[in-house]
């Protein structure tokens, strides 16, 4: 199993790792990583959701607890799940013609949100009962990825190079209409919207820099708003996620090209969250309603682990499988996180940390 220290959110002309050693196609950035050599021991564990084929990774989690990601088939196809608590992991169906599919957010309703790899391109999926729509792209032609999606089906991600916006004709429908919410030529993906619609993600500046932006609808859920840099000081950054409250996280450049983990918002700005003890390289991925942050960081053994972060406790290990390595994707209001973790004898599975 393959963890790439690029990965998720949209398409940016990068390779997206999976689990195996095969490149895919290009989907996103989450820059500024530096490869993990992975050694060392945890010291506590997550819940192990297992995997289909020969490994996996969980990328989204619902306020409900539902999860989806993807994991690589025997055949060395990479393919989308999703899990429930009562039906375990189950392969979410590809649309006909797919060589590959990811799943990357999912809903209460059980919606999920990812991309295809189709005989026409790669475009954006939303599965709504276990069925597959194609989201096209932008102006009718060209390509797309969807890396987010909200209570009412409204979903997030980029399409020719620009971050878009997809708004269902009916609460959590499967067709609607996807509007460009950037309209400067540099491009831009997005990677999470909240419920108000508030929607975080990456732009590129003129001087081929890349910023992390929070976009504001003018009114509650709208398809016309504002696009603020959020991090116009730090060279480089990224936001990943997003609460109802407006915090923003991410990875930033912290000096030097070292990358290390933020949250923002409005009211206090940015603050670091730096790493573990002895560690280096922090990215922050995910954030709850209460302002507690999961993401990943190396320790000072050169392990890349998965962490959770608040203002009282700072930085904390979640732990292993028993292996080496651990990165947590997302998390919800019930106080969950999801990602990967090796277990002791190397494989990746698919983890779920309840979190302190």
């Amino acid at each position: 199993m393959r963890m790439n220290a690029l990965p998720v959110v949209a398409l940016a002309g990068l390779v997206l790792a999976a689990c195996s050693s095969e490149p895919v196609a290009p989907v996103s950035q989450r820059a500024l990583r530096a490869a993990a050599a992975l050694s060392g021991a945890a010291n506590k564990g997550p819940q192990d959701l297992g995997f289909l084929g020969t490994g996996a990774q969980a990328l989204g989690i619902s306020p409900n607890g539902t999860v989806v990601g993807q994991f690589d088939a025997q055949t060395g196809d990479i393919r989308a799940f999703i899990w429930t608590s009562k039906a375990g992991m189950t392969q979410l169906t590809p649309p006909a013609g797919s060589s590959l599919d990811w799943a990357y957010s999912v809903n209460d309703a059980g919606q999920a949100v990812g991309f295809s790899n189709l005989t026409t391109g790669q475009f954006a999926i939303l599965w709504t009962n276990g069925v597959p729509y194609n989201l096209g792209a932008l102006g009718g032609t060209g390509s797309s990825a969807a890396s987010g999606i909200n209570a009412i089906g409204e979903v997030v991600g980029t399409s020719n190079s620009h971050a878009m916006l997809w708004v269902p004709n009916t609460k959590n429908g499967t067709t609607g209409t996807m509007y460009d919410i950037d309209g400067r030529p540099e491009g831009s993906y997005a990677a999470a919207v909240n419920e108000a619609g508030q929607v975080v993600g990456t732009m590129s500046e003129t001087d081929a820099s890349q910023h992390a932006f929070l976009w504001t609808p003018n009114v509650s859920n709208g398809t016309v708003g504002t696009m603020v840099d959020i991090d116009p000081t730090h060279g480089d950054s990224h936001a990943f996620g997003l609460n109802d409250r407006g915090d923003v996280v991410g990875q930033h450049d912290v000096g030097g090209g070292v990358p290390g983990a933020f949250i923002w918002n409005a009211a206090t700005g940015m603050r670091e969250i730096g790493t573990f003890p002895g560690g280096s390289n922090s990215a922050a991925n995910g954030v709850d309603r209460t302002s507690r942050v999961v993401g990943s960081a190396f320790t000072a053994s050169g392990n890349f682990h998965a962490f959770v972060w608040t203002s009282k406790n700072s930085i904390q290990d979640l732990g292993t499988l028993g292996g080496n390595f651990a990165e947590a994707w997302a998390t919800n209001p019930k106080g969950q996180a999801v990602g990967v973790s090796q277990t002791a004898s190397g494989q990746n599975h698919a983890a779920l940390w309840n979190l302190p």
